[in-house]
């Protein structure tokens, strides 16, 4: 590979020359012989021959990659961002000081691991130091207990590598986060309403500064049909269209593949997270009320649209996609329509609806 890629202003670039950061996520995967969470080396080839045929440059990934797969990513031409996974303060709730000390210690050393490992490859083009740490844990800890942690950890990287581009992949809950140690800024984003997305993104790169920006997971979820695939085709179009005027320096599609696996269990279909029900579960996301443009659709969450779907059920384990919510409980674009589904899903008719079509509800476990 030609270089490092590096910051550039608001953008990257490499070897003198602008920097095209496509990205799609990649994994996590089943472990393999050498609990690696990646595909063997034949399906690794596979997947990055298809990644570069399909324009990208750039895949995400959650554990940090064994060599052979950076290598391989790297005869296609495909540079990675890896998460240094590592057990966080979600973890910890509830735990004693001691035990806070410790995780620090053990992230501190996976993180000094991957970056000493990694160093002078140009084939990582950052590390990224953690993951949608949740809201109620970061004000559980306090803000400014997870920043100086996640400072300590950017510092533990630049004192291995100081060539490598650190980061932290954030979300819009906690967007509050003080995170200038970053070389970039990188928030996962789903917002399905163009108009939403596009203002989000002027938000984004106020808090960017003059770092570039990175929309470190984005897309929709397709379901099990091509009605779901047709919308989720033009939401990404516009998503990129959007993000590229609204000059984001980089994307990543979730996912390349159906294929994910959490902890010791395969989720899927369609990286929608089925919380471990067995058998395979299939994905439903019809009771909605927004069209892929993100247009209002009230007819999505009425009190038939609901009964026609549990009638239409097929035998096995459904994921009905819902969000209830008080209105004015969320800051959110989907925010009246939250108020409308719990009225529609405490409604006796859908309880009967139940019933009569001997659907069973399921508790997800705790």
């Amino acid at each position: 590979m030609n270089g490092h890629v590096r910051t550039d202003g608001k953008h990257f670039s490499c070897g003198g020359e602008r920097f095209a950061f496509r990205g799609v996520t990649y994994g996590t995967f089943q472990p393999r012989h050498d609990a690696a969470r990646y595909p063997d080396r034949d399906d690794a080839k596979r997947d990055f021959a298809a990644m570069r045929e399909a324009g990208f440059t750039v895949a995400r990934t959650y554990t940090p990659p064994p060599d052979d797969v950076v290598d391989i990513a790297a005869d296609w031409g495909i540079r990675m961002l890896t998460d240094v996974f590592y057990p966080d303060w979600r973890y910890l709730v509830g735990t004693s000081r001691r035990q806070r000390r410790r995780m620090v210690r053990e992230a501190t050393a996976k993180v000094r691991s991957a970056a000493h490992r990694y160093a002078g490859n140009p084939g990582i083009l950052a590390l990224s130091l953690g993951n949608e740490i949740p809201a109620d844990v970061v004000r559980w800890f306090g803000t400014a207990a997870v920043v100086e942690v996640i400072e300590e950890l950017a510092e533990v990287v630049r004192e291995e590598d100081p060539d490598r581009l650190v980061t932290y992949a954030n979300y819009p809950t906690t967007e509050f986060l003080p995170l200038e140690c970053l070389d970039f800024l990188t928030l996962n984003v789903f917002l399905e309403q163009h108009a939403q997305f596009r203002k989000y993104l002027t938000r984004l790169h106020h808090l960017a500064g003059d770092r570039p920006l990175v929309l470190g997971e984005m897309g929709i979820d397709a379901g099990d049909d091509s009605r779901g695939e047709a919308r989720q085709a033009a939401v990404i179009d516009w998503q990129l269209e959007t993000a590229l005027e609204r000059g984001v320096a980089g994307t990543c599609l979730f996912s390349w593949t159906d294929e994910w696996w959490v902890g010791d269990a395969a989720v899927r279909p369609h990286g929608i997270p089925a919380r471990a029900c067995s058998p395979e579960p299939r994905y439903c996301g019809d009771f909605y009320g927004q069209t892929g443009k993100g247009e209002p659709c009230p007819e999505g969450i009425t009190v038939d649209a609901l009964v026609r779907i549990i009638a239409e059920l097929p035998a096995g384990v459904t994921e009905l996609s819902c969000h209830p919510g008080e209105g004015d409980d969320f800051d959110s674009v989907y925010r009246s329509e939250r108020a409308e589904e719990i009225a529609v899903l405490c409604d006796p008719r859908v309880r009967a609806a139940l019933a009569e079509h001997r659907v069973r509800l399921s508790r997800h476990p705790r």
